[in-house]
């Protein structure tokens, strides 16, 4: 049984996790969720996977992303109840791709520097959806590189490690308009680990709508501050678990929302919308 039947920050196959759309929904419905929301890296291309099987599981998939951002530092924006069908999305997204197959590419490149070579067609095959350095660890464990995935990031990927290459990202403002103009909702991903105070005045003023304040990250005491800072700011409260993978402690809906949270979520997001037609 879960502690929350909303989870609202969950990953599949489709970016870095380990299940596919219809398996997440699977572990879901075990689990006993009421919705969640599938919010894959600069990507939704398994949304619609998600939907089908969330019906057939009673249920609610809400359709979301997880844009890679920055403003001074690397951020990560959730977009909730957004329109993956969006043309402009779709546009972005697609460029994005590409950019994450480049730094592949790349990041092999420096890999071979150092006397490691690695199959690229094998990585690029590896993920049904976006790729990333989560691809590449699991591909230096398989040859022997390494003795476990965390040494494969600690040793090669991390930032500061011989092999890292930063990602391609949109500016805060980008991934905010973006995903407004996909009818959804921009919430900060795990501010508690980005260090995001000092950029929080930035974000509010170019449309942020809300902060994630029960992450697995967090520590009881930034999940309370992150809750007044929500309140001071006018923004609403939104959580979830950061799934990828059940061979991790954290599990889907062990961090999220009660449902009274949801609802508060989506009258937000229809009163953005209802803002955004008059104005049309």
């Amino acid at each position: 049984m879960c502690a929350y039947p909303v989870d609202l920050h969950v990953h599949s196959v489709f970016s870095d996790g380990d299940l596919t759309p219809t398996a997440l929904l699977e572990e879901a419905a075990n689990r006993k969720l009421q919705a969640i929301a599938l919010t894959d890296h600069d990507t939704v291309s398994g949304v619609e996977e998600a939907i089908t099987a969330g019906n057939q599981k009673g249920i609610r998939v809400i359709p979301g992303i997880e844009l890679t951002a920055e403003y001074q530092v690397e951020l990560h924006i959730l977009g909730l109840f957004i329109d993956p069908q969006n043309p402009r999305l779709q546009r972005v997204t697609a460029n994005l791709r590409q950019a994450r197959i480049d730094r592949v590419h790349n990041i092999l490149k420096k890999l071979a520097d150092l006397e490691i070579q690695l199959d690229i067609d094998a990585i690029l095959s590896s993920s049904q959806g976006n790729i990333g350095r989560p691809h590449i660890a699991r591909a230096l464990l398989k040859a022997g590189y390494v003795q476990h995935f965390d040494e494969a990031f600690q040793r090669y990927l991390a930032i500061g490690a011989p092999a890292y290459l930063p990602a391609s990202k949109l500016s805060s403002m980008e991934a905010i308009d973006l995903i407004h103009e996909a009818g959804g909702l921009a919430i900060l991903a795990h501010p508690g680990i980005d260090n995001a105070d000092a950029q929080l005045s930035t974000l509010v003023a170019q449309g942020l709508d809300g902060l994630e304040t029960c992450h697995p990250a967090h520590t009881a005491r930034i999940n309370r501050h992150l809750r007044r800072s929500a309140a001071h700011l006018g923004l609403v409260q939104s959580g979830g678990s950061d799934f990828h993978t059940p061979l991790r402690p954290c599990h889907l809906g062990d961090y999220g929302l009660l449902l009274p949270a949801l609802q508060t979520l989506e009258a937000r997001c229809t009163a953005r919308r209802n803002r955004k037609e008059v104005k049309a």
